[in-house]
């Protein structure tokens, strides 16, 4: 996809966070590109020579292969996701991962090098799966983020109605869900090792009467986890993801100036905005909003 508007910051904050995270351990870089029509091909060549000269493990794939028209959207994001995995399955097989291996999986984000490192470090990295909360016009990831009873997130804060877990997000703390992806997921790499779990395979082997058309690849890794029993999913409120700068700088400012009035209107919000059918659990939400 054309994604030449996240570069040059892109590269340097995607060198910035593997440096980070080299002091923990080995890092390795995978992108898997396809379609774009901008200039993103050359933006990952240049990507592509500063890791090599930073010594920066990497693989960037540039593909100009042209998926069937018989492939639907959600179809063809899992097999784009699941080839940037590629290079999870092979230092598998050569035995180059350990059992505390992390996958930090991004969608085309303005990246902030530091949040994402502070994303990995939730609860002490104590945790199965892990992400932030990202935004455009209110909370964006409704296709795929659940509260801990299964119910879908509101666009407005503190977007979860159960009363022990909302107290958890407005004290800005880890906030157990049962799935989220947001932007940006961290999650362990182990069951997707132990059970040969991918986006693709999720879609096809989780399809049940309450999703027979499912909406979101990523909803369906994460429920994947859940039935091999990596049910520890979290969400960090004090990450915050957006897909450009402007959304990014307004929702810092938003949170840090306003944050505390919003509790005082957030019944009425909720009375206003908040549509009855969206209180309950579904596993297959038609939203009104596009979200990878």
């Amino acid at each position: 996809m054309n994604s030449e508007d996240i570069f040059p910051h892109f590269s340097y904050e995607i060198v910035n966070l593997a440096k980070m995270l080299e002091k923990a351990g080995n890092t390795f870089i995978s992108i898997y590109e396809n379609g774009s029509r901008d200039k993103t091909k050359k933006w990952l060549r240049l990507l592509s020579k500063t890791l090599l000269e930073k010594n920066i493990a990497y693989r960037i794939v540039c593909d100009s292969a042209v998926f069937s028209n018989h492939i639907d959207a959600i179809n063809r994001l899992a097999l784009v996701r699941d080839r940037a995995l590629t290079p999870l399955f092979l230092l598998h097989s050569y035995n180059q991962l350990h059992n505390h291996t992390k996958v930090i999986f991004l969608n085309d984000i303005y990246l902030d090098s530091l949040a994402i490192y502070r994303l990995v470090k939730t609860r002490a990295e104590n945790y199965d799966w892990v992400c932030g909360l990202d935004f455009y016009r209110g909370f964006y990831d409704r296709f795929v983020s659940r509260d801990i009873h299964g119910r879908i997130l509101s666009r407005w804060y503190p977007y979860i109605r159960e009363e022990k877990t909302k107290r958890l997000l407005i004290q800005q703390l880890p906030v157990p869900v049962r799935s989220c992806w947001n932007g940006a997921a961290v999650f362990c790499a182990q069951p997707l090792i132990q059970y040969n779990l991918t986006f693709l395979g999720s879609l096809k082997n989780q399809k049940d009467s309450r999703c027979a058309n499912p909406r979101s690849e990523c909803h369906m890794l994460a429920l994947s986890f859940r039935k091999y029993n990596y049910t520890s999913m979290w969400i960090n409120p004090n990450i915050l993801i957006s897909y450009d700068s402007t959304h990014l700088k307004l929702q810092q400012l938003i949170q840090q100036h306003f944050r505390p009035f919003f509790g005082l209107f957030n019944d009425i919000l909720m009375k206003w905005f908040q549509k009855p059918w969206l209180e309950d659990e579904d596993a297959c939400p038609r939203l009104p909003m596009l979200c990878c």
